[in-house]
């Protein structure tokens, strides 16, 4: 080693550590993106006064970052040189840079790798197994589940000559069980499972690569022995590798013809690294620069080495798009979206609509379904700076505001229309409250009410209605029907915009031809106080298990007697629908088609329900194809509680009222927690319903004992979504089977109740076929734990409505909790209404709604109905 050469140098001027490695073969360890770190010839920029006396060979320094390279956030720039004792100096701008050089400590150095989509090596989705990684034989633990691809490596544990990486599989659902190379490798002591690891190779802090030069495979000899022989194989790029016990059933030996039945239990990747004399890492905060061009200089005394410019960038992509946040648009309309960066350019972009990717920034909407919508947009510059920006709107057959100034008529959509002006009869009526009165309570829902007296009961009535709620509440609007002698809700609408309505008043009509319309803000419930909570279903539908398959539609049926007896108000699920991810392909589909159909039997009787991705619906390669099919938007959007998605149902939101308190409860699907999409979606959902009292449902979170699960995202959940939002009351959750509840304090004096809610491997009944999965029995029984809300107090139980057994898992299965809630904040202000009959038709036009239309002659002492419509829209203005 090199090191004891360092000795010998005493104090230096600045400090001095060995990091990277000087290539000594640069096309085998220097990535394609680095291999332009070449070796610089002198640019001497000093002036003649400040030349140095003793001349240095420049030509024999490496550095290893790029001229015009877009830099952010703090960057360690870095060169290697094999001589020693240099009195090498940073410069930005001409300006010394006066902070000390890097500490070996804070160098990035790590091991990198890609997984087989397929078959990933997460250790919280190949049966929970500690697929163990050692650095020198030295434990790194196993390896993560968050789809992460590096593993830091300190760079003090790198050794001067030859290093090794190690994989091995891992046991069968032994989370802390490491892999006993000493005890026979087959049967229920062997391997958990198989995957497939290829592109590994180590990355210094200068961004040197470093590929391995050989590997050792561990196989074993037979499959009933615990001897094993060390194989020594050839590196090759971008070939896959399997580690594990074997495929169908047969188990893993060395020699045996089939290749995934040869793959060894544990892989060696071999690494050699040459320290350099010296290495130089200085650590530059970019953020305190202005973003734009800076010119980078390294001096060795007074002879510059190094003079380039290259870009700092700490500001992402600007992106605009002409959809307000949960606006109402109507078909025809056109979608244009910007894309920016004036500083370092756009290097990616990704349009989504409805979790459909598309590539223009141009889209007209035509011929979209009724109801919610999403677009997600993310931008990356050439720094890495990411921007997104997420927008629910709602397609709607109501074009909304029409601007009328005299003569001159515009349109706030798009598309050609057809106008039709026709002499109308404006209609008389009451109100129960004045306009631009607000009403408020916490106790009812507030309302307003019109009497109108209709003067002709043959000809249809139209109603233009103008009002406010509170932020992100919807209106409903119901005509009194004598022959239900009750109120008929015929519409569901958006205050953002003026809302019209015509319908036919003979099935209306009262004594006297009267009409009553009232309209009231929308909060969905009945007068149940108890929801109903499944989770891990995903034995259910399992092809295999045919004798259990009726237990999930047994189950949906028992949630439909409930809720129409009144005893049942809401149903939650938070994932594992199915057991088979879209990896599984027709096997897959089949267990799809059966809980699809289970869960058609509350579309059926219109019970309202919402679910989450788990892990086994959407695999570790987090593949949302199937659950987009069969519980994307278009299953959910016609509901009234429905509230609204990210790409196509992956996350959504709820909105329903339980005795008497207004909740908003979000579903965030397995694999996506923790995407900045995400994020911002949820906290402007939380923020939009900061009012009411919200339930976050997510797949992975906590473990059996209430811990949160560190192989999930459940940390980005708690820090970027519960503690910035005062209103989030509950987080639900299952995944890691067992039960918990926590009693969390987020910030002085406010709490979060934390539940976890999952029996998929109950199976105490006696059944004819006991299912076994990986050494455990499996069908979960159908228990499920229904909440009872009484004011702010909430009683838990846990039961299975199929086998009417009740607490698996024990005491802990129930519980009672006294829960700080927000009282109901509920509003309505009244700005106009306005209400008339069709005489005898003027005129009619076709326009494009980028015109004007300037042609009309409005006489002052009549009144007019404008009818505007196109085969998807319509909307009117009483004049």
């Amino acid at each position: 080693m090199k090191t004891n050469k360092y000795l010998v140098l005493g104090v230096l001027s600045i400090f001095l550590m060995a990091c990277a490695k000087k290539p000594v073969d640069s096309s085998n360890q220097i990535s394609e993106e680095q291999s332009t770190s070449e070796q610089v010839s002198v640019i001497d920029t000093s002036s003649p006064e400040t030349i140095s006396q003793d001349p240095i060979d420049t030509s024999k320094y490496t550095r290893y970052f790029k001229p015009n390279n877009a830099y952010r956030g703090t960057h360690n720039f870095s060169i290697d040189t094999p001589l020693y004792n240099r009195d090498l100096k940073l410069f930005i701008d001409n300006q010394e840079i006066e902070h000390e050089p890097v500490s070996s400590h804070n160098l990035d150095c790590y091991i990198e790798y890609s997984f087989e989509p397929d078959y990933p090596a997460h250790s919280d989705t190949v049966e929970h197994a500690f697929n163990e990684m050692t650095w020198n034989e030295a434990s790194m633990g196993a390896i993560p589940s968050d789809d992460s691809s590096k593993i830091h490596i300190d760079f003090d544990d790198i050794l001067d000559g030859s290093n090794y990486f190690s994989l091995t599989t891992g046991r069968v659902y032994t989370y802390n069980v490491k892999y006993d190379m000493n005890a026979v490798h087959g049967g229920a002591n062997g391997a958990c499972d198989d995957y497939g690891i290829r592109n590994v190779h180590l990355v210094m802090s200068s961004g040197v690569v470093i590929r391995p030069t050989k590997m050792i495979f561990y196989k074993p000899v037979d499959r009933a022995s615990k001897n094993y022989r060390k194989v020594e194989v050839n590196y090759e790029e971008d070939k896959t590798y399997w580690i594990g016990d074997g495929w169908s059933g047969d188990l893993s030996y060395d020699g045996n013809p089939t290749e995934k039945w040869n793959c060894p239990f544990r892989i060696d990747f071999y690494f050699d690294y040459e320290m350099p004399n010296d290495f130089f890492a200085y650590s530059v905060d970019t953020s305190k620069y202005q973003d734009g061009n800076h010119q980078i200089t390294i001096k060795d005394g007074n002879a510059t080495v190094y003079d380039y410019e290259v870009v700092f960038d700490n500001n992402g992509p600007e992106i605009d798009v002409n959809i307000d946040n949960y606006d109402y648009i109507t078909n025809g309309y056109e979608v244009n979206i910007s894309l920016s960066d004036v500083t370092s350019s756009i290097a990616k972009q990704t349009i989504s609509l409805d979790g459909k990717e598309i590539e223009s920034t141009k889209l007209l909407l035509d011929d979209m379904n009724m109801g919610n919508h999403n677009f997600t947009i993310e931008a990356c510059d050439k720094a890495g700076n990411y921007s997104y920006v997420t927008k629910n709107f709602n397609i709607t057959n109501n074009i909304g505001t029409i601007s009328i100034n005299n003569k001159e008529v515009k349109l706030n959509s798009s598309g050609n229309f057809n106008v039709d002006i026709y002499q109308a009869n404006k209609l008389d009526y009451t109100s129960l409250n004045p306009l631009n009165q607000q009403q408020q309570s916490s106790q009812t829902i507030p309302y307003d009410e019109f009497e109108i007296t209709v003067d002709d009961p043959d000809k249809e009535v139209y109603f233009s209605y103008e009002g406010k709620a509170k932020e992100g509440e919807r209106l409903k609007f119901e005509i009194y029907n004598p022959d239900m002698f009750g109120y008929e809700q015929v519409l569901v609408a958006s205050p953002i915009h003026k809302i019209d309505y015509s319908f036919d008043p003979s099935r209306y009509l009262l004594d006297n031809n009267k009409v009553k319309i009232k309209v009231s803000p929308l909060y969905f419930g009945n007068q149940s106080k108890r929801l109903l909570w499944s989770s891990d279903t995903q034995y259910l539908p399992k092809v295999e298990y045919t004798d259990i398959n009726y237990m999930y539609g047994a189950l949906m049926n028992y949630i439909v007697s409930e809720y129409q007896a009144g005893r049942m108000n809401y149903m939650v699920h938070t994932g594992d629908i199915v057991d088979n991810h879209p990896g599984y392909g027709s096997g897959a589909v089949s267990e799809w088609v059966n809980a699809s159909n289970a869960f058609k039997i509350l579309d059926d009787h219109d019970v309202p329900y919402g679910v989450c991705a788990g892990n086994h619906d959407v695999g570790t390669t987090v593949n949302y194809i199937y659950y987009n099919q069969y519980f994307g938007i278009d299953r959910f959007q016609d509901n009234d509680y429905y509230g609204g998605s990210l790409n196509d149902n992956g996350c959504h939101f709820d909105l329903f009222t339980i005795d008497n308190h207004d909740y908003v409860i979000i579903y965030i699907g397995y694999g996506i927690e923790a995407r900045p999409e995400t994020i911002k979606w949820v906290n402007e959902v939380l923020a939009t319903y900061r009012h009411r009292n919200a339930i976050l449902a997510t797949h992975a979170y906590l473990k059996d004992g209430g811990a949160l699960d560190e192989s999930s995202n459940a940390s980005v959940i708690y820090e970027q979504m519960i503690v910035p939002n005062e209103n989030v009351k509950f987080v639900f959750c299952g995944h890691n089977d067992g039960n918990a509840m926590n009693r969390k304090e987020v910030s002085e004096g406010r709490y979060v109740y934390e539940i976890l809610n999952c029996y998929q491997f109950v199976e105490k009944e006696h059944y004819s076929v006991s299912h076994i999965t990986s050494g455990l029995t499996c069908n979960g029984e159908a228990y499920i734990k229904e909440l009872l809300f009484d004011n702010d107090t909430i009683i838990c139980h846990t039961f299975s409505p199929i086998t009417n057994g009740k607490n698996p898992y024990g005491s802990n299965d129930e519980f009672t909790i006294q829960v700080d809630l927000y009282e109901p904040d509920r509003t309505l202000i009244t700005n106009s209404f306005e209400v008339c009959q069709k005489e005898q038709v003027l005129s009619s036009h076709g326009i494009d709604s980028s015109q004007v239309i300037d042609y009309i002659d409005f006489e002052n002492d009549k009144d007019y109905l404008m009818y505007i419509h196109n085969d998807y829209t319509y909307g009117f203005e009483i004049i």
